[in-house]
């Protein structure tokens, strides 16, 4: 089921909506939560995943709209075949077992047609792009379909052009900043949701 965490900047939503999506050829179900900020932002992505190893596969996507609402999936591995890769490391990190994946998760091939419904035509902004980007074909790949947005870097597609170069340049500089994103939000890190949260608040600073 898909969930939400606190509005960025501290602000109420405005309002929410809770969709439906159907197959009818597996009479799957997936429920999720959207809610609409009164701001605007560019879009983000964020996945955990198996491992991070070249079998891994998506476990949790998360994606945020230029409202700035954001919305997270928890995907069921049981229902691709092949999707068996785990690492015991990983798992301590986000947190998400098998056994609430199996419980909780959501057919992936649902979850990847409604990302390609509402992330059409869209470029998304990822802090580590080069395997948010592998795993997010992985689970297109899995449900047959093209991906239909684009995922880019963070500091050199976005940052790049709101924070002065000498802070790019600098690891503590950008450290600095990003302690003070996280500072900022409360909840579980390493979770996809809190992580979007994460990168809508980075760059916020950024624009200060």
């Amino acid at each position: 089921m898909g969930i939400v965490l606190p509005c960025p900047h501290g602000k109420r939503a405005s309002g929410s909506l809770e969709y439906t999506l159907e197959s009818n050829q597996q009479g799957s179900r997936m429920k999720g939560q959207i809610m609409a900020l009164n701001s605007e932002f560019p879009c983000f992505l964020d996945c955990e995943a198996s491992s991070l190893g070249r079998d891994s596969y998506p476990i949790e996507v998360a994606w945020s709209l230029e409202d700035g609402a954001i919305e997270s999936h928890v995907l069921n591995p049981e229902l691709i075949v092949g999707w068996d890769d785990w690492d015991a490391s990983s798992e301590r990190i986000h947190g998400l077992g098998l056994g609430y994946l199996s419980e909780n998760g959501e057919d992936p091939q649902l979850v990847a047609k409604r990302m390609g419904a509402v992330l059409a035509g869209k470029t998304l902004y990822s802090d580590a792009e080069a395997y948010d980007e592998f795993w997010v074909q992985r689970l297109y790949a899995a449900a047959g379909l093209e991906m239909t947005f684009t995922v880019d870097c963070l500091y050199k597609g976005l940052l790049i052009d709101v924070l002065p170069r000498y802070v790019l340049n600098d690891p503590a500089e950008l450290n600095q900043l990003a302690e003070k994103a996280r500072a900022q939000i409360g909840g579980r890190e390493h979770r996809a949701a809190w992580d979007v949260e994460y990168l809508q608040k980075l760059y916020q600073l950024a624009l200060t």
